[in-house]
C-alpha cells in the first residue's frame, strides 16, 4: 500500500514487480549489527562476479573515521580487523610473488562520500578496488590483489601495486577502533606495523 515499506533482512531474497504505473524507491541502509553480514555478502559477491551496490572496505573505513556509537564498536572492530588481514596477506603475497613496484591511488575529491559506479572494478570479479589493485603498462584494466594472476601475461615484475592507504595506516585505523572499545588513548607506533617494504617505485 502507499506509504508501507519493507526490510530486507541479510542474506534474504526479495523482488517485486508492478501491475501497471508505478513509482517505488529503495534505500540501502544498515545498523551496526550488520557489518559482519556485509563482509559475509562482499565475499559472496566476489565469488559470483557479481557487480556491489558500494565498496564494503570503503564503507568500513569512512564509519571507522567518523567514529560511531559504543553499541556499534564491536561489530565495527571485528570487520576492521578481519579486512586488515586479510589486506596484509594479500599484499605480502604480492610482494613473495615479485610484484614489488607500488604507487598511492589517486586521493578522492570527497573522502567521507561512499564511492560510485566510475570508481575501478576488478575486471574478473567486478569488485570495487577501495583498498588496493594491481595493474600493468600493457593495459588500462585493473584487478583486485586476488586476482593479480589474471590481469595479463606480463612477468609479475611488470606489474604494480596500486594502494589507497598503507598497511601502517590500516594497522593504525585497526588499533585506534580497537583502543575506543576499550576506552584507551593510545596511538600505535609505526614500528610495529611496517609496510611492506618497496625499495622501487619506477
Amino acid at each position: 500500500e502507499p506509504g508501507n515499506f519493507v526490510i530486507t533482512f541479510p542474506r534474504s531474497y526479495h523482488g517485486g514487480f508492478n501491475l501497471g504505473l508505478n513509482c517505488a524507491e529503495a534505500v540501502n541502509f544498515a545498523p551496526a549489527d550488520w557489518l559482519p553480514h556485509g563482509g559475509i555478502g562482499a565475499e559472496l559477491y566476489r565469488m559470483y562476479r557479481k557487480a556491489p551496490v558500494l565498496s564494503h572496505e570503503e564503507l568500513l573505513y569512512v564509519v571507522a573515521k567518523n567514529g560511531v556509537d559504543n553499541k556499534s564498536l564491536s561489530y565495527l572492530k571485528e570487520e576492521v580487523e578481519r579486512v586488515f588481514v586479510k589486506e596484509k596477506k594479500c599484499r605480502e603475497e604480492l610482494w613473495i610473488n615479485g610484484i614489488i613496484k607500488s604507487s598511492p591511488m589517486q586521493p578522492r575529491s570527497n573522502p567521507n562520500f561512499i564511492g560510485n559506479e566510475e570508481d575501478k572494478k576488478c575486471i574478473i570479479c567486478q569488485q570495487y578496488l577501495y583498498l588496493s589493485a594491481v595493474s600493468c603498462s600493457c593495459r588500462t584494466s585493473h584487478v583486485c590483489l586476488e586476482h593479480w594472476k589474471h590481469l595479463c601475461e606480463c612477468s609479475p615484475e611488470k606489474r604494480r601495486l596500486l594502494y589507497r592507504h598503507t598497511l601502517a595506516e590500516l594497522g593504525d585505523l585497526a588499533s585506534e577502533v580497537k583502543a575506543s572499545l576499550s576506552g584507551e588513548n593510545v596511538k600505535q607506533s609505526p614500528l610495529l606495523l611496517n609496510d611492506i617494504p618497496t625499495p622501487s617505485k619506477k
